[in-house]
C-alpha cells in the first residue's frame, strides 16, 4: 500500500482538514454540475442528436453509470431503490423521478435530523424511522429550504459552537415550533382522511331539493356511524341536484370577443373588509351578468387549505 492510500487520522475522511473544506469542494463540484448540466443541449434538440448511434451509445453508458452510482448510494444508505413489481428500466419517466424525489427527502430529513443533534436543537438517538419512502406529493420549496440547511450548517464543530446562539439557529428552531393556526379555529379541521365528508351547511339557498332533514340535525364534529348506515343521504354533495339539473344559458354558450383587462390605474377597486363595503359589494354584484372570480389559498401546514383573499371583477 503506496504512502498516500493510507488513512490519516488527522484528515476528515482521509482528505480535508476539516468539514469547512469539504463543504466548500462540495460546492465547487455543484456548482460544476450546474454548468455542466447548462451546457447540455436544449430539449429541442435532443430527438436529433440522439440520432446518432455513437452519441446514444455513449449516453447510455452515462446513464448505467450514474444508475450503479445511485444504487451504491441508496444501498449505503439502507433505502430501497426498487419500484415495486415495475423494474426500473421498464418504469415511465414520472415514477422515476417520483422515486427519486421520495428518497430526496428522506436523505435531507436525515441529514437535517442529524444537524439538529450536532447543534443541540434535538437529542441524540431521535433519527428518523422511515427508511422505505413512500409516495405522495411533495412540494418544491421544501427541497429548496433543506438545501438552504445543508449549505448553511454543514460547517465545523468550532463554527457551529460560534453560531449555536444565530439567528439562523434560531429561526430554524421557532420554525419546527410554530403552532399550526388551524388549532385555534373555532370550527375545527378534521383531517383524519378515514373519517367520511360531511357537509357543514345547514342552510341551503337556491334548492331543487331540500337538504336532508337528519343532516339538519347532525353535529358534524360528533357523529354516530350507524346514523351514517341508516341515512346515506347525508353523505351527498348537498347541491348534488342542482348540479345535475343545472342547463347553462344559451347566451353561455356563443362565442364573444374576448375583453381584455383595463390598467390598473383605469380600474377602480373596492377593498371589502367592513360589512357596509360587503353591503355596496353585494349591490354591484346584483347589477352584472357575469363576473370572475379568483379565490388565493394558502396550504402551510394545512391538509386541505384555506382562502386567505377573493377577487372579484366585474
Amino acid at each position: 500500500m503506496s504512502s498516500e492510500e493510507i488513512p490519516t487520522p488527522d484528515l476528515f475522511l482521509n482528505k480535508f482538514e476539516d468539514v469547512s473544506s469539504y463543504k466548500d469542494a462540495a460546492c465547487t463540484n455543484v456548482v460544476k454540475l450546474i454548468r455542466s448540466s447548462n451546457d447540455l443541449s436544449r430539449a429541442s434538440d435532443h430527438d436529433f442528436l440522439m440520432s446518432f448511434a455513437p452519441l446514444r451509445r455513449r449516453m447510455d453508458t452515462v446513464a448505467e453509470k450514474i444508475l450503479q452510482n445511485m444504487f451504491s448510494i441508496l444501498k449505503q444508505q439502507n433505502l430501497r431503490s426498487d419500484l415495486g413489481t415495475v423494474s426500473w428500466k421498464e418504469a415511465d419517466h414520472d415514477e422515476k423521478i417520483e422515486k427519486l424525489i421520495d428518497i430526496n427527502d428522506i436523505l435531507f430529513e436525515r441529514i437535517s435530523s442529524s444537524l439538529d443533534e450536532a447543534t443541540g436543537l434535538k437529542k441524540i438517538n431521535t433519527e428518523v424511522k422511515s427508511l422505505h419512502p413512500t409516495s405522495r406529493n411533495v412540494h418544491a420549496t421544501w427541497n429548496k429550504e433543506i438545501g438552504f440547511v445543508l449549505q448553511d450548517n454543514i460547517i465545523s464543530s468550532k463554527q457551529q459552537q460560534k453560531r449555536s446562539s444565530s439567528t439562523f439557529s434560531i429561526n430554524h428552531q421557532l420554525t419546527k415550533n410554530i403552532p399550526k393556526p388551524q388549532l385555534k379555529f373555532s370550527d375545527k379541521v378534521d383531517n383524519n382522511p378515514q373519517n367520511p365528508f360531511i357537509s357543514k351547511i345547514r342552510e341551503k339557498p337556491n334548492a331543487v331539493t331540500p337538504l336532508p332533514m337528519m343532516l339538519s340535525q347532525l353535529d358534524p364534529h360528533s357523529y354516530d356511524v350507524l346514523i351514517l348506515d341508516k341515512h346515506p343521504e347525508i353523505l351527498l354533495h348537498p347541491y348534488f341536484d342542482e348540479i345535475e339539473a343545472f342547463e347553462p344559458d344559451q347566451s353561455l354558450l356563443k362565442e364573444v370577443e374576448p375583453q381584455l383587462p383595463k390598467p390598473i390605474e383605469e380600474t377602480k377597486c373596492l377593498f371589502v373588509d367592513t360589512v357596509d363595503k360587503l353591503k355596496i359589494m353585494i349591490d354591484h354584484i346584483e347589477l352584472q351578468s357575469e363576473l370572475a372570480i379568483d379565490l388565493e389559498h394558502h396550504s402551510y401546514r394545512s391538509y386541505q387549505g384555506f382562502t386567505c383573499l377573493m377577487q372579484i371583477s366585474s
